[in-house]
């Protein structure tokens, strides 16, 4: 049975030749025909392959843990693979084989093959340009925040013991080492830079580019360390029931107040639109600042709402050939539409929240809201901070099936076709449902709004919220 050989197998098969044990072979998963055969006159790398009609068997050589004692594994791998290329491609891999093994001399108009040599930097980078090319974005497969936050997993100090070496002579146990290590440090950091490594190895090991990085490595089987145990409700330690059943969602107070600063006065009219459209729709930040006016709707059957169409691009179940995911806008939600949409209408660019500049046909950047929100006195949640509340409350407050929340947080594929219309929009039973559950969430805001309002009167003076903002240190706001 063939296994994926590591320095582990290697080290045990020279210990059992100095030991004297019985002959045996060990097969390559990793690369097929390739094995390790243990004998009582020396450990030898072994290839197996087909040739014509026939199979045939070269030994590479002496077996060994470093490069100057013999041939060590990844040296053993790229050799097969490049005389399995060979062979496949109709060319006899003795004469290269044993120039390799130097059983014949190189001739002077044959060159020996190069072995891999792509270092680790180059190798990230390239990875990197990959995911998201900042010179070429619309071959990018990836979004610029995926390409940074795969940038940090895979630049942590741990794996700084890489920089200059071959990604080739990099070892499982190494990358193992690498990762424990990180987990030690932060753990959550650990896990999230394994999750990257993996990815990024199985981009180095794709057939596609196996010849120029030499990775036959896989990490699909390593695993992060335990997680360290901890004791939640310890004895002495502080316990909130509030906080225990509200979980990730945000006081509802902190609901009403982030409403109320945005009705205030005191931000720019389409940062305080933004706001009450992200609170209104509950969708994502990306979904909010690249809303088109030209996917919003009204329906003669339903004069006082807007049926938005978020297009599949924005929603992370997307697949090929989904469909847009239908969010009834009702009460301040449709009028922070048609406000924005006055102003795209004036700006003469389609978006709801357009680039500060003129010149670029493109929303405003994707950190818009992210960083006013931050700035925002008594809000501590983020942008998210509506879609949890959502998801908590209205199953306690506004009569929500469990789970049911997921209808208008788009975590399911749109179900609802493109060119909906007006008599489909009011009758169809899902879409009903839809429209029922914003307009309680949309009352529940206006509720905690009041109470927000009530309990802090200098939440109706913008002059005042103005000067409560935190300072900001981005020049784009």
């Amino acid at each position: 049975m063939a296994v994926v050989l590591t320095i582990e197998h290697v080290r045990k098969a020279l210990r059992d030749h100095r030991a004297g044990k019985s002959r045996y072979d060990l097969l390559d998963a990793a690369v097929r025909g390739l094995a390790l055969r243990v004998g009582k006159s020396g450990c030898r790398w072994s290839l197996r392959l087909r040739w014509g009609d026939q199979q045939r068997r070269w030994d590479l050589g002496a077996v060994a843990e470093r490069d100057h004692e013999g041939i060590v594994l990844q040296t053993a791998r790229n050799w097969a693979l490049e005389a399995k290329e060979q062979a496949r491609r109709g060319i006899y891999p003795e004469p290269f084989l044993d120039r390799l093994t130097g059983r014949t001399a190189p001739s002077a108009s044959s060159a020996r093959p190069r072995k891999p040599e792509m270092r680790w930097e180059a190798a990230v980078a390239t990875f990197l340009d990959v995911l998201y090319d900042p010179k070429q974005p619309e071959a990018a497969t990836h979004r610029p925040a995926t390409r940074k936050d795969y940038a940090s997993k895979l630049q942590t100090v741990e794996l700084n013991r890489f920089r200059g070496r071959p990604v080739a002579v990099i070892t499982k146990e190494e990358i193992a080492e690498a990762v424990n290590t990180t987990c030690k440090r932060a753990y959550d950091m650990g896990c999230g830079s394994l999750r990257s490594l993996k990815s990024f190895y199985g981009w180095l090991r794709d057939p596609a580019r196996v010849r120029e990085t030499g990775v036959t490595v896989s990490l699909a089987d390593l695993r992060p360390p335990p997680r360290p145990r901890s004791e939640f409700g310890a004895p002495g330690l502080p316990f909130d029931p509030q906080t225990e059943l509200r979980g990730k969602a945000p006081p509802e107070i902190e609901m009403g107040r982030l409403l109320a600063i945005s009705r205030s006065g005191a931000l720019p009219q389409s940062v305080s639109l933004g706001f009450q459209l992200l609170l209104a729709s509950v969708q994502r930040r990306r979904q909010t600042i690249g809303a088109d006016s030209r996917r919003v709707f009204t329906f003669d059957e339903a004069p006082d709402e807007r049926a938005w169409f978020v297009p599949p691009f924005f929603r992370k179940t997307r697949k090929r050939g989904s469909q847009s995911h239908l969010i009834p806008l009702v009460g301040f939600g449709a009028t922070a539409h048609d406000m924005l949409a006055q102003l795209a209408m004036i700006d003469g660019r389609p978006w709801l929240l357009p680039h500060r500049n003129r010149t670029v046909d493109a929303p405003a950047g994707v950190n818009l809201l992210n960083r006013w929100i931050e700035r925002l006195p008594g809000i501590s949640c983020s942008t998210h901070g509506g879609r949890y509340a959502f998801a908590t409350y209205g199953p306690r407050d506004l009569s929500f099936a469990r789970s049911e929340a997921r209808l208008i947080l788009d975590h399911s594929e749109g179900l609802e076709p493109d060119d909906v219309t007006g008599h489909f929009y009011c009758n169809d039973p899902a879409i009903a449902r839809k429209r029922e559950m914003m307009n309680r969430w949309i009352a529940w805001l206006e509720h905690w709004c009041s109470e927000a309002i009530r309990k802090d009167g200098l939440l109706s003076d913008p002059v005042a919220l103005r000067a409560g903002l935190r300072p900001s240190s981005d020049r784009e706001e």
